[in-house]
């Protein structure tokens, strides 16, 4: 689900578990082109809609598909690639989103850049980093083009840019490798794309995690470029519609619970992903999940009310069975915006709220005895 306000731009997202609806908007965003909000303006003049009894009607059938498809779908269960930066010159960024209540070593990834159509069988004509570190639950890592400075390549003869320095200090790990020429500078591999190169995040064994493109396929430029793009017109090749994954930056929509495990016949760059425009890298370094808002409690011996929930008001009441050491809340970006560690334990516990701008928290508590409690709360 979208979150909340984020330097003035509020985003959401339409959340299928909670069947709640949020309103996403930002500066220069390029929604799902796919989507059609406009009802059907004539309404059945049958004033009995269903007239056989023995059958659901299809408004409610519909629904049910809808929530069962929603709930098979959810994943949550591996790493994917929330966002995309192919910006100017060598401003180029991946970040990877880790939707489950995990911690993950990213030392067993690699990213892999599948270049200008190179095919699987062909594997080793790709550029490819293993990842380091680790990853937190619901967090993100950001991989950026590390190239500091203006560097000659050899062979195809011209010098490649240095990245922007804002972007870099975005970045939590710089692909960077040294060349031979040039031991005081270096070169990005995996972060060298420009729209028409595919993106995998693969285990070591091969195994995809997540697909960004079509590999083996070189799409063509619309506009009668060099260097093509995806657009959201099949086939590719024609080179016909909007260019998405050029000068682009495009980010993963909340409803994607996980990644593109298989290569796909026809890559269509509106399904998945919302796009800004080049250069804006506003929202690197968070993303905003359902899988966030699934998250379950293990069983617990206390007995908790939480009220309003809703928060109408500027208050918020916690009542317990059991004594309460600390309570924190955190927002959908997992930023943290309210802690409380009662000098006395207490069992009821009033939270002034009143200065959280609407939407959807997550609230954590801390009990005596060790255990804690995670719960969602919905400030209007």
């Amino acid at each position: 689900m979208k979150s909340l306000l984020l330097n003035n731009q509020f985003l959401s997202q339409l959340t299928k578990r909670s069947m709640s609806v949020y309103v996403r908007t930002a500066p220069n965003l390029k929604p799902n082109p796919k989507l059609n909000p406009n009802p059907n303006p004539n309404p059945n003049p049958n004033p009995n809609p269903n007239p056989n009894p023995n059958l659901l009607p299809i408004g409610i059938l519909t629904l049910i598909l809808t929530l069962t498809l929603g709930f098979a779908n959810a994943q949550c269960t591996d790493l994917f690639i929330s966002e995309y930066v192919e910006g100017s010159g060598n401003n180029k960024a991946l970040e990877i989103y880790n939707p489950t209540a995990d911690t993950i070593d990213l030392s067993g990834y690699k990213l892999r850049r599948w270049i200008n159509g190179t095919s699987i069988s062909n594997k080793g004509a790709t550029d490819s980093i293993t990842l380091t570190g680790m990853i937190e639950p619901w967090d993100v890592v950001v991989v950026v083009n590390g190239q500091s400075d203006s560097v000659f390549v050899a062979g195809p003869n011209f010098w490649s840019p240095a990245s922007d320095a804002a972007l870099r200090a975005l970045g939590d790990i710089l692909d960077c490798n040294t060349p031979s020429m040039n031991p005081d500078s270096c070169y990005s591999t995996v972060c060298y794309f420009n729209g028409d190169d595919a993106i995998s995040l693969e285990k070591l064994d091969g195994s995809f995690v997540d697909i960004f493109g079509k590999i083996g396929e070189d799409p063509a430029d619309p506009f009668g470029g060099s260097s093509g793009c995806w657009t959201d017109v099949f086939p590719h090749g024609a080179g016909s519609g909007e260019c998405w994954t050029k000068n682009h930056t495009m980010i993963r929509s909340a409803s994607v619970d996980g990644g593109i495990t298989a290569n796909p016949t026809f890559f269509d760059p509106t399904a998945e992903w919302d796009t800004l425009a080049m250069d804006v890298w506003t929202f690197l370094g968070s993303h905003t999940s359902d899988c966030f808002t699934a998250i379950d409690d293990p069983d617990i011996n206390q007995s908790v009310l939480i009220y309003p929930n809703p928060a109408f008001g500027n208050q918020i009441t916690i009542q317990s069975n059991s004594l309460i050491t600390a309570i924190t809340v955190y927002d959908q970006l997992g930023k943290l915006v309210y802690e409380s560690t009662p000098g006395n334990k207490v069992y009821h516990k009033q939270l002034n709220l009143g200065y959280l701008k609407g939407g959807m928290y997550v609230i954590n508590i801390t009990f005596s005895d060790g255990q804690k409690l995670r719960r969602k709360i919905l400030v209007l």
